[in-house]
Parts: C-alpha cells; sequence; structure tokens
C-alpha cells in the first residue's frame, strides 16, 4: 500500500494488459496494473513501473529499453 499512496503516476486497474503485470505510459503519467494479482505479483510490478517513472521524470530522453530490459528476468 505504501508504493501506490506515495506515488506519482496516476495508477488505475486494467483487465488485459496482454501478459504485462503493470506498464507505465509516459504520456498520460499513468502506470497501468493487471487486475487480480498476489501480493508478490504486486510488489514487483509495481516497483518496476515506479521506477520506469522516475526515470522517464528525470530524463526527456528516456527509453524504457534503455533502463529495463525484461528479458533478463
Amino acid at each position: 500500500m505504501a508504493l501506490v499512496k506515495t506515488a506519482k503516476p496516476r495508477i488505475v486497474a486494467a483487465d488485459d494488459l496482454q501478459g504485462e503485470l503493470a506498464i507505465y505510459d509516459r504520456e498520460t503519467d499513468t502506470l497501468h496494473l493487471q487486475k487480480g494479482l498476489d501480493q508478490s505479483q504486486l510488489f514487483w510490478a509495481l516497483s518496476g513501473e515506479l521506477a520506469q517513472a522516475e526515470f522517464a521524470r528525470g530524463d526527456e530522453g528516456w527509453n524504457r529499453d534503455r533502463y529495463f530490459d525484461r528479458a533478463e528476468l
């Protein structure tokens, strides 16, 4: 809950993120979070995408692939 309450981007629940647990959208400053996650999935999904949001705020040239390679997970 602390991650959600202190998050700067808006967080919305999503029905289908096509296999992703969460996705940050820089254009709308919104973090889309898959519905139905257990506590562990929720923590990892939020922490990774909130990190992306912070990187995006601090870097005009932000590129998701430069900061986070999903293939390494």
